[in-house]
Parts: C-alpha cells; structure tokens; sequence
C-alpha cells in the first residue's frame, strides 16, 4: 500500500505503508492501469470508484448552448434522481417524480408535460427517453450533440475530442507548441483507451487540423512562457523540438560529460574519466550509468568535437 506524496506532471511521487517495502516515482498512467490498483479509505479498505463527470465539451460552446445543455441536465437528473442535481439536502421530491412511486416511464411522462408547458419545442417522450439514454451512455459530450445546433466538431466522435482536450490540457507542462507533436500524442491516447476501435476513430492529420481551427485551439498558444525564456536564455533557434515520451522505455537518452575529478586506472596511475548515462525520457530516471577513463579529444574545444581527429560521440 501506498499514499501519494506529490504529484508532479505525469509522474506520482508514492511513500510505501508497508514495513519492508519501498517508496517509488512512477507514471500515473502506471499507477490507475495496473491490475491491482484500487483506492483505499483510512482504514485501508477498497472505496467505491466514483465517476467524476466530464464537461470539458461545454468550453466549446456559444454561452447559449451552454445554458441549454445544463438545462436538459437538470431535468434529466430530475427523471432519474426524483430531484435536481442542485437541490439541498433532504429535498423531497417534486410531485410525479419519487423513484419510489413512479416509474421511469411515469417520471419521463410528467417531465415531458412539464417542458411543454415551459414552452420547450423539443419535449416529447421520446426526444426526452432518446436523450436521456445519451446522457446515461456519454454524459455531457453526448447531450452537446443532442442540445447544440450543429456539433462544434463535426462528425469526430466525441470519444476523440475528449481525448484532444485531455492531452491539450496534459501537455500544457511539457509540449512546446507542435502541432506534430500533439496529433502523436492524440495517436497515442485513442490507442490507449479504444485500440479495438482505432482505425476507426483516429482522424487523419487534415482533420486534426481542422478540428483544432473549429474548436478554437491555437497551437502556438500551448507553448507556456517559462518553455520561451528558457529557449531565450539558451540561445535556442527553430528549429528546436524538445524529447518527450509517453511510456516508459519508450525513448531513452544517452549522453557523456567529463568529470573533473582524478580517478586510478586499472593500471594504478590516475587518469582523468567521464560519466555515460542513460535517462529514460518518460520517468526522467538514470536506468543505467557507467565511469570510464576519458578518451582524448573529448569535449569542447577538443579536435574531435566536430566529427574530427580522434574524438568519438555518445550513440543513441
């Protein structure tokens, strides 16, 4: 057993309760996947996992819309809850719409009288069963579909578009901006969570494009501040694209850097040595490393650190 200590980026920092265990730094992606996670109470039992809804879909829409949809998930949570989602604790449910003495069908029937007389155009039975099977199977993002006139992402399942906006927000921290960069990201995410339905869903990289024009997303807009600073202060020109991974193993970096300390060589003379390590991208981790002596010409200034005389450079 665990307890979260930090939670950075993607990463979760995990101080272990158990006696002869370990702490450890892992993807969350690592963390809620795994066969064996489950979410414990003070007393280290399982808790009930509660569906946090996703209303990222109501950013896209006019301040209208919006209201629109809220609307119809008021009466829907109505039908099904016999209050709104809004009301105070210990409210009695209005007249025609107790779960315990109405029917689905009862409640859907005095719903649908009661939009009628609001002056809803749209409060027939089955408009109200029909979106009300949505809301159960989508939630928000289905219920856009029903409510808004015109989906403001086209014919794109909303399975994907949720997932754009996900890794829009996600790579926030991490993404400079490139469009590349996200549609791989994107790939990556519909793989993940439908891979029995990628060919299928995936949108092709026109499509992408368009969709981030119709949903408003600048791409440029992603590159956080603090990322152009750095570049500023680095002397860094475009093209310049920073390494990122999703999973772990995914990339690895290798890369050598001299020491300035005087080690003994095999031979028991001191020779000067350098450090080569290899850091997976993902975990941001040293998955191996290793001292040897230091091979002439190496570094900055020396004659092969352009690809000439005796130097050599670290292979990836």
């Amino acid at each position: 057993m665990y307890r979260v200590v930090a939670l950075q980026g993607a990463e979760v920092q995990l101080s272990c309760l158990d006696e002869q265990g370990l702490d450890a730094r892992a993807l969350i992606a690592a963390v809620v996947g795994a066969e064996d996670y489950a979410l414990l109470d003070d007393d280290g039992q399982v808790q009930d996992a509660v569906r946090v809804a996703d209303t990222s879909g109501l950013s896209l829409l006019s301040e209208a819309e919006r209201a629109a949809v809220r609307d119809w998930e008021r009466h829907l949570r109505e039908i099904d809850e016999g209050v709104p989602p809004d009301a105070a604790e210990g409210t009695v449910p209005r007249p025609g719409y107790d779960p315990a003495r109405f029917t689905v069908r009862q409640r859907i029937t005095a719903k649908a009288a009661e939009l009628k007389a609001l002056g809803f155009k749209s409060s027939s039975v089955s408009t109200i069963e029909r979106r009300r099977r949505v809301y159960q199977a989508r939630g928000v993002f289905g219920l856009v579909r029903e409510v808004a006139t015109g989906s403001p992402w086209g014919r794109t399942d909303e399975r994907v578009v949720r997932l754009l906006l996900a890794e829009v927000e996600a790579g926030r921290d991490e993404s400079d901006g490139h469009g590349t960069r996200l549609y791989e990201r994107l790939q990556a995410a519909v793989e993940r969570e439908h891979p029995d339905e990628y060919d299928r869903l995936m949108i092709s990289r026109a499509t992408f494009y368009r969709l981030l024009e119709r949903l408003g997303i600048a791409v440029d807009s992603l590159r956080w501040p603090t990322q152009r600073r750095m570049d500023a202060a680095n002397g860094a020109t475009a093209p310049y694209t920073p390494t990122w991974a999703l999973r772990l193993g995914e990339q690895v970096q290798i890369d050598s850097t001299g020491l300035d300390i005087i080690a003994v060589g095999d031979d028991g003379r001191p020779v000067q040595v350098e450090l080569t390590a290899a850091i997976d991208v993902a975990s941001r981790s040293i998955i191996g490393a290793m001292i040897v002596p230091k091979v002439p010409g190496r570094g900055p200034g020396a004659a092969g650190w352009a690809g000439a005389g005796p130097g050599r450079s670290t292979q990836c």
